[in-house]
C-alpha cells in the first residue's frame, strides 16, 4: 500500500483539536497501530473514534462463497468487519477516514460494511466514505469537521459546513462529497 503522509498529520490535527477541549485521546500511529492496540483503543474510547488509514474491500471466501469483505489496513494486518461487530463500544461517534469505508457485502439484509459493524458494536453515529478519497483533501476535510464538532455544532451541521467551505474554496466534489454521516 502507498504511504499516506497526510493521514498521520490528520491524526495529529484531530488529536490536538480534542485535547484542546480536554477530551482524552489515544493516538496510535505507525508501529503502535497494531490490531491488538487498535481493538483495545476502540473499546476504551468514550467520545470519538477516528481512524485514518487505507480502507478497501477485498474478495474473500465468506460463509463458503465468494464475498467482499470491507477492511482497514493496520500496521500488522487488517481490521475486518467481524473484528469490529463483536466489540462493545461506548463512543458516540466513529470516523473512518479511509477509502471505500461504506462499501461491503450486499445481501437480502442490506450492505455489511464497517459502518454497520460499528453500529452493531454500539456506536450511534458514523462518518464513512462512498469512494476512494485523496490524502491531502481528506486531512483538510477531517480537521475542519472535528473543529466544528468541538465548537459546538451538531454533527450534521459540522458535516454540512465543512462541505460548503471546501466547495466554496474551489475544491471539486471529489474532495468533500465522498463522506456521509450515518445515524
Amino acid at each position: 500500500l502507498q504511504p499516506l503522509p497526510s493521514a498521520e498529520l490528520e491524526a495529529d490535527d484531530v488529536a490536538k483539536i480534542y485535547r484542546s477541549e480536554k477530551v482524552a485521546v489515544t493516538q496510535l500511529s505507525r508501529a503502535a497501530a497494531k490490531k491488538a492496540n487498535v481493538l483495545k483503543a476502540l473499546q476504551t474510547a468514550t467520545e470519538v473514534i477516528h481512524i485514518a488509514t487505507h480502507g478497501f474491500v477485498c474478495a474473500d471466501i465468506v460463509n463458503g462463497r465468494l464475498g467482499f469483505r470491507p477492511v482497514l489496513a493496520l500496521h500488522d494486518g487488517l481490521l475486518y468487519f467481524e473484528d469490529v461487530q463483536a466489540l462493545k463500544l461506548k463512543a458516540r461517534l466513529a470516523v473512518l477516514s479511509a477509502c471505500d469505508t461504506f462499501q461491503g457485502e450486499v445481501d437480502a439484509e442490506g450492505v455489511f460494511n464497517l459502518a454497520w459493524a460499528l453500529m452493531i458494536a454500539g456506536v450511534p453515529t458514523i462518518v464513512v466514505s462512498h469512494w476512494k478519497v485523496r490524502d491531502k483533501s481528506t486531512r483538510q476535510f477531517m480537521s475542519g469537521f472535528h473543529a466544528r464538532v468541538c465548537s459546538g455544532l451538531s454533527l450534521r451541521l459540522a458535516m454540512q459546513r465543512t462541505m460548503l467551505d471546501m466547495s466554496s474554496s474551489g475544491l471539486r466534489p471529489r474532495a468533500w462529497a465522498p463522506f456521509v454521516l450515518l445515524g
